[in-house]
């Protein structure tokens, strides 16, 4: 099994590639630099040229179409926040009623997602939950530049969650500092991760070991304990009086024992691709049902040449069907000429059973055509009456194509049950269709409903 591990910053992208032939190992890696503009203050502004460095270094490392991506830092909002000891249900409705006082826009302008932290010895008696967001715009940039060029994110995360599947979990605080250009992250960790904060513009080794020791008091104080360890990510040894403050360590793992420190977090993510979807609970900002979307669009495309082939070949019978008239013109005006031939000739003498014989063939033919142009069906009427009906959240995934004696069947996903229910009216309301049928089962969710309609159509 492989997987990608993507990590976008103003300045570079870095990618990792690992393989599981049970036992996990880092197959590729490679860096490449954007041009100035392409990405600024964490916002993609070019997608051109992003598609461009993305699409060049995606596919020498021979990357997956499904990845994990971890975005720039600056748009990113990281926070955690203490709640009281309560039930996992009880902690996500807690969430979901007080998001707008966490975050720092509009929840219905960003996409946000949080997972609860393990225990620590911060504040006793409450869960620490770890929220993450991102305004919506910055996130679909991303998502629609990545999928223009057929790969499709599983996740978008942080560095700094990536960077924790690689890190020990140990009860002592410790310090990850991560320089990028001008620009620095921290992030503190005490079995897992606990605190996150960037800086901008620190040219100097002074102000990043200011920046750095304001960090480090900061959780200090909050914490009561005292960080003893540091990492140092992508940056140089000159970092002021900071080695006296902190004893600098090194990663005892054999996936990094030859990887640059700067590909670390592009590690840290190619190693969640590893892991089932359905047992991965890490948090995501990315845009729900994407991935479904992705293979939607790819049903629609196969569809679209199912109704281009379609079109060909009604175009072939077209053709065929003017071939067959001039056929019948020609013989129509050869039978003149050989009548006025004959004129000059008695005729042969013909039987009336005779006649009578080929009459009744000729009209048993006639009406066969007149039954085989009753019953044959126009595939691209249907689905263009299909899709004009189509209300929001419905996502449709697969379109059976019927003989003349059997019904269309529709089958997808909605939203919601509401969401399904106006698709039905919406079909029903159309007088396209003789019948709809619509199992009761489907609507015994309220959301995430798979159905299959079967719809006649009218004769």
């Amino acid at each position: 099994m492989r997987s990608t591990g993507l990590e976008i910053t103003d300045q570079y992208l870095r990618a990792v590639v690992v393989v599981n032939t049970g036992k996990i190992r880092v197959e590729k890696y490679l860096e490449q630099k954007l041009p100035e503009g392409t990405i600024t203050g964490g916002k993609l502004i070019n997608a051109q040229i992003f598609q461009k460095v993305a699409s060049d270094i995606l596919r020498r490392i021979r990357a997956t179409r499904y990845i994990v991506v971890s975005l720039p830092s600056s748009p990113l909002f990281v926070k955690t926040q203490s709640v009281p000891l309560l039930t996992s249900e009880d902690i996500a409705g807690l969430i979901s009623t007080n998001i707008a006082q966490y975050l720092p826009f509009k929840p219905d302008d960003a996409y946000y997602d949080w997972q609860v932290l393990p225990p620590s010895t911060i504040i006793k008696g409450n869960n620490e939950v770890l929220i993450l967001a991102v305004q919506k715009k910055v996130a679909d940039d991303y998502l629609n530049a990545l999928l223009q060029i057929h790969f499709v994110p599983l996740a978008f995360e942080n560095w700094s969650i990536g960077l924790e599947r690689l890190l020990p979990k140990i009860e002592s605080p410790y310090l990850v500092v991560k320089g990028e250009g001008v620009n620095l992250d921290g992030a503190i960790y005490q079995n897992g991760l606990r605190f996150v904060k960037g800086f901008s513009n620190l040219i100097k080794s002074v102000d990043i070991s200011k920046a750095i020791n304001n960090l480090a008091d900061f959780y200090e104080t909050e914490a009561q304990t005292e960080i003893k360890q540091c990492y140092f990510l992508n940056l140089s040894s000159q970092l002021g009086t900071l080695g006296k403050r902190f004893e600098t360590q090194n990663l005892e793992n054999d996936l990094v024992k030859n990887l640059p420190d700067k590909f670390w977090p592009a590690l840290g993510s190619a190693l969640r691709g590893l892991i089932d979807p359905k047992e991965d609970k890490n948090l995501s900002l990315l845009p729900l049902g994407s991935r479904q979307s992705y293979e939607i669009k790819k049903v629609a495309h196969f569809t679209r040449n199912i109704v281009n082939i379609f079109l060909f070949f009604g175009i072939i019978y077209l053709l065929a069907f003017g071939a067959v008239y001039f056929y019948f013109t020609q013989l129509i005006s050869q039978s003149d000429s050989v009548l006025q031939t004959l004129s000059l000739k008695p005729l042969p003498i013909v039987s009336m059973g005779d006649l009578e014989d080929k009459a009744k063939l000729f009209n048993e033919r006639i009406t066969l055509w007149q039954t085989i142009q009753k019953e044959s069906m126009n595939p691209t009427s249907y689905i263009t009456q299909i899709e004009k009906k189509l209300s929001a959240g419905i996502n449709l995934t697969k379109i059976g194509w019927p003989t003349p004696s059997e019904p269309i069947t529709v089958g997808g996903f909605a939203d919601n049950r509401e969401a399904l229910l106006s698709f039905k009216d919406n079909l029903t309301n159309s007088n396209f269709w003789q019948k709809i049928e619509l199992p009761p089962s489907a609507l015994g969710l309220s959301e995430n409903i798979n159905f299959i309609f079967n719809l006649y159509p009218k004769k």
